[in-house]
């Protein structure tokens, strides 16, 4: 056996020197080492937090969740996928552990701010039912504006004949429920204050101008696990590129 053998590729061995020099030219190296240091900072995180564990039924359920969407039920294939991805079953069963234990520091790291980030970005999270209405010119939007103003059953008869985007053609513009937040940042701003049947626009998207039939306004709840999980996932990346910027990593 090399001992200074970290890898081989079609039976030629290198060292753990070389596969760094060839991460550094292909531009793989930086994101492993990102990479490591992320594990670093979570790791360190969980060891200072001894509440938080992976019981061995959510890592049995875990397995079992893994399994069945990746199809993978029959042992000998699941003994298959173990051997080309380079893991035995403690292995795997400590990477879903790992998993396990990182979300639970989500919810650990978020609880404290969620209600009050739910507060301040709440209208964004508010639910819309949307119409739209695509065209190539801002003084044919007023004029489209002004029309719909005056006669909300127009929308989608001028949204079949009108529209840029053959998609809404065929829906007459329906666009459906959305949440404001995943709109495009022109859109949200006008949105956020918008009552149910208000016309919204023209917007310059991109060169192009929209309007919009806010057809109903949904509020968002704290209590949507969708919201909160959201919200969960925007906090803990806050503190996780916080700690990132403060852990040093050199290459010895």
């Amino acid at each position: 056996m090399d001992y200074n053998s970290f890898v081989t590729i079609a039976n030629q061995s290198f060292s753990f020197e070389e596969v760094c020099q060839m991460l550094k030219v292909s531009g793989g190296l930086q994101r492993m080492l990102s990479d490591l240091k992320q594990h670093y900072v979570l790791t360190q995180e969980l060891k200072n937090r001894s509440d938080i564990k992976a019981t061995k039924f959510k890592i049995n359920e875990a397995i079992s969740n893994f399994t069945r969407q990746a199809n993978l039920l029959n042992p000998s294939k699941f003994n298959e996928w173990l051997s080309k991805n380079n893991l035995t079953y403690d292995e795997l069963c400590e990477q879903l552990a790992f998993g396990i234990k990182v979300e639970k520091l989500k919810i650990a790291i978020a609880q404290p701010d969620i209600e009050k980030r739910f507060e301040e970005q709440q209208k964004l999270c508010d639910r819309v039912v949307l119409s739209r209405i695509f065209v190539k010119d801002k003084e044919t939007a007023t004029e489209l504006k002004a029309q719909l103003e005056s006669d909300r059953s127009q929308f989608e008869a001028i949204a079949k004949e009108k529209t840029l985007l053959d998609e809404d053609k065929a829906v007459g513009g329906m666009v459906g429920t959305v949440r404001i937040g995943q709109l495009p940042v022109p859109l949200r701003e006008p949105l956020k204050d918008a009552k149910p049947d208000e016309i919204i626009g023209p917007v310059d998207l991109d060169g192009r101008y929209c309007l919009c039939w806010v057809r109903d306004r949904l509020p968002a709840s704290i209590d949507d696990p969708i919201i909160q999980r959201e919200l969960r996932e925007v906090l803990f990346q806050e503190w996780l590129q916080k700690q990132l910027k403060q852990t040093t990593l050199r290459l010895d």
